[in-house]
């Protein structure tokens, strides 16, 4: 997937390894965004905590973005969503994933 210049919004409605996309040009400074709220609004309110929900592992270059729908219930069954190819430093990388109408900062 590509979004180009300015600020971009991916939406993913389903996970699993036949749905995964590859993000190419993700750029938090230009305002990127991963959108995740048709997996996950049905689960997650104002008062759930989004590391429940959203999992960032780093490996080399790529960053993979996956989630577990249900959250905490009946416990951590992670789907991989995408993968950010080539976004991953060696410092510290944000991302941008909107769930629930509002944007949630994560860092990796």
């Amino acid at each position: 997937m590509t979004g180009g210049t300015g600020a971009n919004t991916f939406v993913f409605r389903e996970t699993g390894s036949a749905n995964i996309d590859h993000i190419v040009d993700y750029n938090a400074a230009e305002g990127d965004k991963i959108d995740l709220q048709v997996l996950l609004d049905g689960n997650f309110d104002s008062g759930s905590d989004i590391k429940d929900f959203v999992k960032l592992t780093q490996d080399g270059n790529n960053i993979t973005v996956a989630v577990d729908t249900n959250g905490t219930a009946p416990g951590a069954t992670w789907e991989n969503v995408c993968i950010l190819d080539n976004y991953g430093t060696s410092g510290a990388d944000p991302l941008t994933i909107l769930i629930d109408g509002a944007d949630h900062q994560l860092l990796v």
